[in-house]
């Protein structure tokens, strides 16, 4: 009897782990998260009227930001998504990061550094001395796909999409890039990746900056980095604080 009793706890342990102390609170936290973003109008809700390009987009977003929750009578993605929600001016935008940031932009100008957008094709070398500056980021190895040399990009519209490339550069040298992936009214960063050695002079900031100043330009109403877990031990999410990003909830779109 207590045999069947020791194997029955060693099989049926693992699952009430999961289920209770990690499924369970995680989702707690989720929801009570989504909730104060949706009492605080913290809401990005995408309207797409073209039906393969809803479902296109909804594909990309259910890829990256897992499930849903059901909250309110709303289908809510998981995971609150990091955002910027793109000021009518920069100025606007420049007040909201706050003086480190904006010292950080302030900085890379000072050495010489721009953000502007340009052609992937005419850069690959300087995009592949980017990726493999470092062999580790954010305390993780790179992924392999990094070490390989880049390939050329044939269309940069899509039938559901738009994809801009934005850069920094000191003179001619690429130091610095963001993938922009533009859906409407609604921006993603694929990629955002900087160069070893000139991450001290702010070329991030820089960008993201540029980043939002394209968006201020084309009525782009939001812009995405993945998500902002753990903002206060990932000094990802604490980057993205930094420059801009909130935490929001995204509505399933309609």
């Amino acid at each position: 009897m207590e045999r069947n009793l020791k194997k029955m706890f060693i099989r049926l342990t693992p699952g009430f782990i999961k289920r209770v102390l990690i499924k369970r609170k995680y989702l707690k936290y989720n929801k009570h998260v989504h909730q104060n973003n949706i009492a605080n109008g913290k809401v990005i809700k995408i309207s797409c009227k073209n039906e393969e390009k809803y479902s296109f987009l909804k594909s990309v977003l259910k890829k990256s930001f897992s499930g849903f929750l059901n909250i309110d009578g709303y289908k809510v993605y998981f995971h609150p998504i990091a955002v910027i929600k793109v000021p009518k001016t920069i100025d606007a935008y420049l007040k909201e990061i706050g003086a480190k940031s904006r010292n950080m932009n302030v900085k890379a100008q000072r050495n010489g550094i721009v953000s502007k957008i340009f052609d992937w094709n005419k850069y690959l070398d300087d995009i592949y001395e980017i990726n493999t500056s470092s062999i580790k980021r954010q305390g993780r190895a790179m992924d392999k796909a990094y070490m390989q040399y880049p390939k050329k990009v044939n269309n940069l519209i899509e039938d559901d999409f738009k994809i801009e490339f934005i850069g920094a550069f000191v003179e001619e040298k690429l130091v610095g890039y963001i993938e922009l992936y533009i859906y409407g009214n609604f921006a993603m960063t694929n990629r955002i990746l900087g160069h070893k050695d000139y991450l001290k002079f702010g070329v991030m900031n820089l960008m993201v900056k540029k980043c939002v100043e394209y968006g201020i330009e084309n009525n782009i109403e939001y812009i995405n980095y993945l998500t902002m877990q753990n903002r206060k031990n990932n000094s990802l999410s604490a980057f993205k604080k930094r420059v801009g990003f909130r935490e929001y909830s995204l509505l399933e779109l309609k």
